[in-house]
């Protein structure tokens, strides 16, 4: 299916007649007869990173006002919630989709090597080149984000690669940092599941 894009006046188009058209995609769109990827919203959302598809998942649970909605394409998958009126965007990274390597490797190994560049994981490692459709996807959905919020695993690894993303992928210098552990998410669920 191809794109659908509206130039409009918001100031007109919530006068009657717009009005009417809007309530009409919105119901078609909830209906779920449009499949394609469309925001129709101000094209402008708060992206979530995850280090993890699994932590993903259980943070748009735990924020969603109602039921996530998965998309995604290519086994790459991200939640759409809205949490107090606020529209999300929770994506997953798979681990490292950045390393590090050599800015020179014309002088050949020569050690300690101190000239280094981060990197996209997949152009260095062949065992890693699943990670590009991670990276693609979270590069798509940073350019319509406003605000940026990094929920990788609280610790050394995770700020990397929260850092990182941001940096390269997203284009920006800072982000939020939600302090997040997947092994206490397990542990509270473990807990709650014995109140019951």
């Amino acid at each position: 299916m191809g794109s659908i894009f509206l130039v409009i006046n918001y100031n007109e188009f919530f006068r009657k007649p717009f009005y009417k058209l809007y309530k009409i995609i919105q119901a078609t769109l909830t209906k779920g007869f449009y499949t394609s990827s469309f925001f129709l919203r101000h094209m402008t959302y708060e992206l979530i990173i995850t280090e993890k598809p699994s932590a993903a998942k259980i943070i748009a649970d735990a924020l969603a006002d109602s039921s996530p909605t998965r998309k995604g394409q290519a086994g790459v998958y991200y939640y759409d919630i809205k949490h107090g009126g606020k529209d999300i965007v929770v994506a997953c990274a798979v681990g490292h989709l950045y390393t590090v390597t050599e800015k020179d490797k014309a002088k050949g190994l020569t050690y300690p090597v101190f000239d280094i560049k981060w990197i996209d994981s997949a152009s260095v490692n062949k065992a890693s080149a699943f990670t590009k459709k991670y990276l693609t996807t979270i590069k798509k959905l940073a350019k319509n984000a406003k605000t940026f919020t990094v929920a990788t695993d609280f610790d050394i690894e995770g700020e990397v690669i929260g850092y990182n993303i941001i940096r390269f992928a997203c284009k920006q210098k800072d982000a939020k940092r939600m302090k997040f552990s997947s092994n206490l998410i397990k542990m509270c669920i473990y807990n709650i599941s014995f109140i019951k």
